[in-house]
């Protein structure tokens, strides 16, 4: 019997965690909340793609990873994982920049509780 635990955050879309796509060169953010919850938890930063950057500011600091220059596609991908933050909410914003111009690499960016 496999027994699912809940999750330590939520963000104020109702998600237990974030995920951005860029295709062409550029960047997309979306902010809000995210509350942590039943207990003190750190996030995971995930970059992937040719040249993907991930910046998630949570509580007024900015944590950031960038996949490397030299992976090809999404076989080039980096995490970063934050401090444990105690229970509570906190104003975030998540931002995914693709900076493969002209290359027509993809980036992706995610951000969620580090299991």
């Amino acid at each position: 019997m496999v027994v699912d635990e809940a999750s330590n955050i939520i963000f104020s879309d109702g998600k237990i965690g974030q995920s951005i796509y860029v295709q062409e060169f550029g960047g997309i953010k979306t902010d809000g909340t995210v509350s942590v919850v039943n207990n003190p938890t750190s996030f995971i930063i995930i970059a992937s793609g040719l040249q993907a950057t991930t910046y998630f500011i949570i509580d007024g600091v900015e944590y950031s990873v960038s996949s490397s220059t030299l992976g090809f596609g999404n076989n080039s991908q980096e995490t970063l994982i934050t401090p444990v933050f105690p229970l509570g909410t906190y104003t975030y914003e998540f931002r995914v920049f693709n900076s493969a111009s002209g290359v027509g690499g993809d980036a992706n960016g995610g951000v969620g509780e580090n299991d």
